[in-house]
């Protein structure tokens, strides 16, 4: 503190930060414009003046440092680190002691990427592997396209037999068709020359008849005579 006539000024420092509390014209313990707030943080331990963590700017108000939490400014955070993102410890005022592969940034919040390992090259088969995996590959190629071939002429038959099979299906139905319409056409005709021949018969009845009717007149008349 100071007198009450000059200024008082406290200096506090923590990790490159600087305070200052200023008390213009008010007698020691008080502050403000009016001077009539009372500055008084001995319940708070002077908010750790010794450690220099903040200062008391009121009754029992602690004005702290950044990284050091009130109401006392004695226990540190990282607040302004996010809390370490959760991949770390806190181990001072915004300082964070990262997780193994987690120190890419200061509040751990980016995972370092692990170097890809180099390409592996595989080595050069010697020329007989190489002819021989040549020639395998070869034979597998021609068995392929024996397959694909047979498939083919496979399905190309099949289709022809269907075709057949069809064709003489349509072949039965119009040979059917074709007795059926015979056979109508048949009884059709089959009955009609039953009547004619009945009136041929007729008429040659008719005839014989009417010629045996004239003989007998015939004869009658040279009896007469």
């Amino acid at each position: 503190g100071g007198g009450g006539g000059g200024g008082v000024q406290r200096h506090v420092s923590s990790h490159m930060y600087r305070l200052v509390l200023r008390q213009n014209n008010c007698p020691d313990g008080y502050t403000g414009e009016h001077c009539d707030v009372q500055v008084d943080c001995s319940e708070l331990g002077e908010c750790h003046a010794e450690s220099a963590h903040g200062v008391c700017v009121g009754l029992r108000q602690c004005r702290c440092l950044p990284g050091w939490a009130p109401p006392d400014c004695a226990q540190h955070h990282c607040n302004e680190r996010f809390a370490c993102s959760g991949h770390g410890e806190c181990v001072g005022p915004n300082e964070c002691r990262c997780d193994a592969q987690w120190d890419v940034h200061a509040d751990c919040s980016t995972r370092r990427v692990p170097p890809s390992p180099p390409p592996t090259v595989a080595p050069t088969p010697p020329w007989w592997v190489a002819k021989a995996e040549q020639e395998a590959l070869d034979e597998l190629r021609r068995i392929e396209q024996s397959r694909t071939a047979l498939v083919v002429v496979a399905c190309v038959v099949a289709a022809f037999v269907l075709l057949c099979v069809i064709g003489c299906l349509v072949a039965r139905a119009r040979q059917h068709a074709a007795v059926a319409r015979g056979t109508a056409t048949a009884e059709r005709m089959a009955e009609l020359p039953v009547h004619s021949a009945v009136k041929a018969q007729t008429r040659r009845a008719l005839r014989t008849v009417q010629k045996a009717a004239g003989t007998d007149k015939k004869k009658r008349s040279g009896k007469k005579r």
